[in-house]
């Protein structure tokens, strides 16, 4: 029986099985005789929606493994619109994601971009608070290109881009605030092949997690190259900044567990029994703060990741240039996609900034943990913070810092996989997607999911549907929701 054509509901300890239509949108067009493809993959799964941009050449490759990561958006609530007609310059997408963003009826959130994606370019600043230092400024690839859909990006009359680059900007101006956020599953070395194992890989790994296959304990860990401590007084100041200082990442930094290192022989602690936490997959979240470049994070190296164990789900890089995509090889996107590493989510820079500054609800790393721990999803934490305004002396380098975010991964996810927060299906389930079912709890909860329900389970006021892909637990009387194997 095809599940994807039925209401599923439970009532008085019985089954009810009702015939309802099935809704698909698929579009096929063709250019001088070349198939391009838009399509709406599912339509209907909830109130926000994802644009899934991809390298036409990888579709093929990565096509059932693609279709999977959007089952799993629709269960987590997302409308997905998966485009791969290709875009021949920046300008071209930014102008199709302003379009989804524009339409009410797609309520566009983010968008993840997958393979060689067109980038755009921005001259950003940092200018010294110290009037002997020179500014520093350089030429970075910019996804806020992408983020921010309704500012203006421009060039001055002067300007011309040290890279050659055409879609290179160095003024920023309007509603600079992000519409939306922008994950990145990008080329790797380079090569097409690779690329589609590593994104297939990828993918497998996002499944997992989602059904909780996939765990880490819930503990923090943050490895610190900058701090050094040569007498117990150091040692204890530094912890105390770590744990729960002005730059710390609370509530995660001073929670019970946490993992807390820097070099301090008399502390006894060094960053190498951080990085063997880190190897050894004692904790879920990972934040380094070292210096850093296109091929290295501090000490480590591409070669590092790519061979040993990089055993955290979300790896957050403050050293320089860690995600420098202009480099075929650069460390952030081997960090993701190493056949070694569990990282769904990595973070980093394009260019020599690796924080993101200070606002009025402090630094970013409280900001966007305070927000990881309300179970917020990783793309809106980050716009949480990016759009309230930067305080100085951080507000006079907001392009340094934003501008060359980068974001490798899903955004859609958070860092618990336990119970989240989800409204009740709002569509009509005689038009929902293709190959989905409406399951119905006892309290009129419904949650659309791509599966084949086989059974019921209830344990007090929790409710399970068990299907053959995973068990879809409802927390009765509420919107919670959660996943489980």
């Amino acid at each position: 029986m095809d599940n994807g054509k039925y209401l599923l509901t439970r009532s008085l300890g019985s089954y009810i099985l009702r015939i309802v239509g099935v809704l698909t949108a698929v579009m096929v067009v063709t250019s001088c005789g070349v198939p391009i493809i838009h399509r709406e993959n599912p339509f209907g799964c909830g109130n926000r929606s994802v644009a899934i941009v991809v390298e036409p050449a990888l579709l093929g490759s990565i096509r059932t493994m693609l279709s999977q990561f959007e089952a799993d958006l629709c269960t987590a609530g997302y409308n997905n619109v998966e485009d791969a007609t290709g875009f021949a310059d920046p300008s071209a997408l930014r102008t199709y994601l302003q379009g989804l963003h524009g339409d009410p009826n797609h309520n566009l959130v983010g968008a993840i971009l997958i393979g060689d994606i067109p980038h755009a370019y921005q001259w950003v600043t940092l200018h010294s608070s110290n009037p002997s230092i020179p500014d520093s400024s350089e030429e970075a690839i910019s996804f806020q290109y992408y983020t921010d859909l309704n500012g203006t990006f421009a060039k001055s009359p002067t300007y011309t881009s040290p890279g050659g680059h055409v879609y290179s900007y160095d003024l920023h101006s309007g509603d600079t605030g992000w519409e939306i956020w922008v994950g990145v599953l990008p080329l790797y070395k380079n090569d097409l092949a690779q690329t589609a194992v590593a994104i297939n890989r990828y993918f497998a790994k996002n499944h997992d997690f989602r059904t909780r296959q996939l765990l880490r304990p819930n503990i923090f860990l943050q490895i610190n190259e900058h701090f050094h401590a040569t007498t117990m007084q150091e040692h204890n100041s530094n912890m105390a900044d770590m744990r729960s200082g002005t730059y710390s990442w609370t509530p995660y930094s001073n929670a019970a567990g946490a993992r807390l290192y820097f070099d301090s022989p008399p502390g006894g602690l060094s960053v190498d029994q951080g990085y063997t936490d880190l190897q050894n997959g004692v904790a879920d979240f990972t934040v380094t703060d070292t210096h850093g470049f296109w091929g290295a994070s501090g000490k480590l190296t591409i070669a590092t990741v790519e061979t040993s164990p990089v055993r955290t789900l979300f790896f957050w890089s403050n050293g320089c240039a860690a995600g420098d995509l202009d480099h075929a090889d650069n460390f952030l996107t081997s960090t993701l996609y190493s056949p070694t590493s569990d990282v769904l989510i990595a973070k980093g820079t394009t260019n020599d900034s690796g924080g993101m500054g200070n606002n009025s609800n402090g630094f970013f790393g409280h900001n966007i943990a305070t927000a990881l721990a309300a179970k917020m999803a990783f793309g809106d934490a980050i716009l949480g913070h990016v759009n309230v305004p930067l305080i100085a002396p951080w507000s006079s380098d907001r392009e340094f810092h934003f501008g060359t975010v980068v974001v490798l991964g899903d955004p859609t996810l958070r860092r618990s996989n336990d119970w989240w927060e989800q409204v009740s299906y709002p569509s009509d389930c005689a038009s929902r997607p293709q190959n989905t079912v409406c399951v119905q709890y006892d309290d009129g909860y419904i949650w659309l999911v791509n599966d084949s329900i086989q059974s019921w389970e209830k344990a007090g006021s929790v409710q399970a549907a068990v299907g053959l892909v995973a068990r879809y637990e409802h927390l009765l009387g509420t919107s919670s929701v959660r996943l489980g194997h």
